[in-house]
């Protein structure tokens, strides 16, 4: 089994055509899925963390949330969950808790994905994530994420 087919080339057109439309600002893929740009041996996942800069205040973070599921819904997508399976693929949907993660956005970097460029933490910013959360399922990330591979 393929990346690709365990994850939609096409969630991620739709997610970066809901940037064009105005309907998300910044955002960036973090999480275990992100770590597969860096061949890091990370958690297994059935989702995508797509991260995004949404308002600061609750009345407009509920309007920003609502107007993200309409959109998506309205793509074909089913909530599931606190997610919504989009082309296959279940993507969540997640404001950034803290500066940490609102830095991790604001310098993630363009990497390819079957075509598609999207952005993505960086391997510093996913293992510093990882050793703030402290869970054991984000051991491995915490120590082999500060070493860029790829570079």
């Amino acid at each position: 089994m393929t990346l690709e087919t365990m994850f939609s080339p096409e969630a991620f057109e739709i997610i970066k055509e809901m940037q064009s439309d105005n309907v998300i600002g910044r955002f960036a893929i973090g999480g275990a899925f992100a770590t597969i740009f860096y061949k890091i041996e990370a958690a297994e996942t059935e989702d995508v963390d797509v991260f995004v800069d949404l308002a600061a205040n609750f009345d407009e973070l509920m309007g920003s949330v609502t107007r993200i599921n309409s959109y998506l819904e309205r793509r074909g997508g089913i909530p599931e969950g606190g997610a919504i399976r989009l082309e296959g693929t279940l993507i969540q949907i997640l404001p950034p808790e803290g500066k940490l993660v609102e830095d991790a956005i604001l310098h993630a970097v363009p990497q390819m994905f079957a075509g598609i460029e999207i952005p993505v933490f960086t391997a510093e910013y996913l293992a510093a994530i990882a050793l703030k959360l402290g869970r054991p399922k984000d051991r491995s990330c915490s120590s082999a994420c500060a070493i860029p591979w790829n570079n």
